[in-house]
């Protein structure tokens, strides 16, 4: 079963500004998801460094401004999304060396001042609204309009194109039967 970790779960989010400088270091104990509160405007160097049990995607507040360096490095459970909340203004080098994000999408409107390139991901592009002012997010190719929007077909269209689907299969049948019966 999927587990989440809640950094709110014994502290009082309220009160959160900052995750300190390595702060849960090599904490293997960490599991499942990680929920970052919309309080936190500052993530420490090392903040996250080694912790490799966490999962899924990674989902950075709007609040976030300033990711430090190795923040979340080496932390190879997160193979999914990274989201990036759209105040950061300052992603340091190597901040996600050795994670595994298939995918960086961008909350904001500017590309972040400081950064010259998104810490240590491999990908092509990274995914940003359409109102994003560039051509490029951290030195990476950008793809406007995917920020915000879900991709692919909806459950209702799917639906309604494998009922079509079904429909035109049993019209088939019936008059196949129909001219059969009928040669007989």
């Amino acid at each position: 079963p999927t587990q989440t970790t809640r950094i709110s779960q014994s502290i009082r989010v309220s009160q959160i500004t900052e995750i300190g400088n390595r702060a849960f270091y090599n904490c293997h104990g960490l599991r499942g998801t990680l929920t970052i509160p919309d309080t936190v405007i500052n993530i420490g160097y090392d903040s996250f460094f080694n912790c490799t049990s966490f999962t899924g995607s990674l989902k950075l507040p709007n609040s976030l401004t300033t990711i430090n360096n190795r923040a979340f490095a080496n932390c190879s459970g997160f193979n999914e999304i990274l989201t990036i909340g759209s105040n950061v203004n300052s992603i340091s080098d190597d901040a996600f060396v050795g994670t595994k994000f298939t995918s960086v999408e961008f909350l904001g409107n500017d590309n972040i001042k400081n950064c010259e390139s998104l810490g240590g991901i491999d990908i092509s592009k990274v995914k940003v609204p359409d109102n994003y002012n560039g051509n490029q997010f951290c030195n990476i190719d950008i793809e406007k309009g995917s920020a915000h929007k879900k991709s692919g077909l909806s459950v209702g269209v799917i639906v309604a194109i494998v009922v079509s689907i079904c429909v035109v299969v049993v019209i088939a049948v019936v008059v196949a039967f129909v001219i059969i019966s009928r040669k007989k």
